[in-house]
């Protein structure tokens, strides 16, 4: 994993309360919410779908606050019911980037915290993942970056 600082920007998001077991009955329509929320708004996104993690634990059960989230570009009139503009500061994080299936991030995310934790670093609340190429679930042509938070 690297250090990276991440710069700020702001972001089109779909924010919601979930748990790891019910993500997978919103997440495909969230998307498409958000992606529909920025054709509509006439706003140009400006970089991959993320989904950022709040107070996320490996309590399958446990509720968190998610933000899917698009970056955009200028959002100076933008209006929406379901879907908000909101501006994220710079975000130091370990990153590591993972190549193919998605079904194995809990073991991915396991064997990341671990050597995060035998390193001593204390991470944050906040976990993104940002899906730099998405094919599906189960391809192996995804490529996911996921970034831990840390101080």
């Amino acid at each position: 994993m690297e250090t990276k600082l991440i710069p700020s920007g702001q972001y089109l998001c779909f924010t919601t309360q979930t748990t790891l077991n019910k993500l997978h009955e919103f997440a495909d329509k969230a998307v498409r919410g958000v992606y529909e929320a920025v054709a509509k708004g006439g706003l140009n996104a400006s970089g991959p779908m993320e989904f950022i993690y709040f107070d996320c634990s490996n309590d399958r059960d446990k509720e968190f606050t998610l933000e899917i989230a698009l970056p955009v570009e200028d959002s100076m009139n933008f209006k929406s019911e379901n879907h908000k503009i909101k501006k994220f500061d710079n975000f130091k994080c370990l990153s590591h980037t993972h190549n193919g299936d998605l079904l194995n991030l809990p073991a991915i995310y396991q064997q990341l915290f671990e050597n995060v934790y035998k390193s001593g670093i204390k991470p944050t609340n906040q976990v993104r993942e940002v899906y730099k190429s998405f094919s599906g679930m189960a391809s192996n042509d995804n490529i996911t970056e996921i970034q831990i938070g840390v101080n």
